[in-house]
């Protein structure tokens, strides 16, 4: 019997089935029957990886649930923020509060660091003065 190489991409169920069948034949051949303890730990090999993997599809599942959870409340929120810029800006989508958030950068402009401390600096000059509280803009 030639040695078997399993490709990586074969479905697990494709190996137990594979598997089962020769552990099949090897019971059917007296002389085989000493290779069937080698065929029945691949088998136990074999559920103990699918038991993983499904453990694994099923964290996979839950992560990209929550992903869909946050992505909605984040709609949610710049749908709130957009409603509440253009109440304060009159419905001036060229008012330069309103372009901090909702500019559409050139496609060939990526945020940088830069771009991102520059806006910063643009929020905080918009805010009012607190009293007692140091102001949080990067350089100040």
């Amino acid at each position: 019997m030639a040695i078997a190489n399993v490709d990586p991409d074969t479905p697990l169920a494709a190996i137990l089935a594979r598997n089962s069948f020769i552990l099949g034949e090897l019971a059917s051949h007296p002389l085989a029957a000493a290779y069937i303890p080698q065929f029945d730990a691949i088998q136990s090999t074999w559920f103990t990886t699918f038991t993983a993997r499904t453990a694994l599809e099923i964290a996979v599942d839950k992560a990209q649930g929550g992903v869909e959870g946050a992505d909605d409340g984040l709609d949610d929120f710049v749908d709130i923020l957009d409603r509440t810029l253009l109440i304060a800006v009159k419905n001036d989508r060229d008012a330069g509060l309103y372009t901090m958030f909702f500019e559409q950068p050139a496609p060939t402009a990526p945020l940088t660091v830069a771009t991102a401390a520059a806006r910063w600096v643009r929020v905080e000059a918009l805010r009012p003065p607190r009293s007692g509280t140091p102001s949080r803009a990067p350089g100040r």
